[in-house]
C-alpha cells in the first residue's frame, strides 16, 4: 500500500496493531516496509522537538555569560567612567560606548559561530556525505542520477534569525549592569577606586 502523504501512512499504521503490541485485539498488524520515510520523518520530528528545548536553554546560558562578562568589564572601568562623567560626558554617551562594545563582542561571536559551524559541517560532510548518499540510494531504491547527499546547506532565514538573536541577547545582557553603572556617583567611584 502506498500513501500520498507521510501523515496518511502514519494514520493507517496507527489504526492497526503494531508488531510489538502483543495485547492488541485488532484483526491486522501494520508496519512500514521497503521505505524509510516514516523513520526519517520521526527522526526529524525528534530533532525539531529537541531543538525547541535546547535553543532557549542555550540562549539563556549565553545571556548569563554575556551579562557576567559585561558586568565585569563595566565594574573594571568605573574609574574611567567616573573621569568621563567628571569632565562632562553625558550618561547616554557613556552608555553608547558600552553598547558599541557589546555589539562588537556580538559581532565577534557571530563571526566565530559562523566559521566554526561551517568548518564542522564541511568536516561532517567530507566524512559522512558519501556514506549517506549510498544509504539514501539503497533506502529509496534510486541508483540513477542521484544527487550526492550534503550536510552543508545555508538557510538564510534561520541564519539571520540566529545572528539577530545573538545581537539581541548581547544588547539585553548589557543593559542591567550599564544602568547600574551610569546611575552611580562619579565622585564616589573615583574616591572608592583611589
Amino acid at each position: 500500500v502506498s500513501f500520498p502523504t507521510i501523515q496518511a501512512a502514519r494514520n493507517f499504521i496507527n489504526s492497526y496493531c503494531q508488531p510489538s503490541d502483543e495485547n492488541c485485539t485488532k484483526p491486522f498488524v501494520a508496519q512500514p516496509y521497503a521505505s524509510n520515510y516514516l523513520l526519517i520523518d520521526s527522526f526529524s520530528r525528534l530533532i525539531n522537538k529537541a531543538a525547541r528545548i535546547a535553543l532557549p536553554i542555550a540562549v539563556t546560558i549565553a545571556a548569563i555569560i554575556i551579562w557576567i562578562t559585561m558586568a565585569r568589564v563595566i565594574i573594571d572601568s568605573r574609574r574611567e567612567t567616573a573621569v568621563f562623567r567628571a569632565i562632562g560626558a553625558k550618561r547616554r554617551d557613556i552608555a553608547s560606548i558600552y553598547l558599541v562594545y557589546s555589539m562588537m563582542v556580538a559581532l565577534l561571536i557571530t563571526i566565530f559561530m559562523l566559521a566554526l559551524g561551517f568548518i564542522i559541517a564541511l568536516v561532517i560532510n567530507h566524512l559522512y556525505g558519501p556514506q549517506a548518499t549510498d544509504i539514501a540510494k539503497v533506502a529509496y531504491g534510486s541508483f540513477d542520477n542521484v544527487q550526492p547527499f550534503s550536510f552543508v546547506r545555508v538557510n538564510l532565514l534561520l541564519l539571520g534569525a540566529l545572528v539577530l538573536c545573538i545581537f539581541a541577547v548581547s544588547f539585553a545582557a548589557t543593559i542591567p549592569p550599564l544602568i547600574r553603572n551610569v546611575r552611580r556617583s562619579p565622585i564616589r567611584d573615583m574616591r572608592d577606586d583611589g
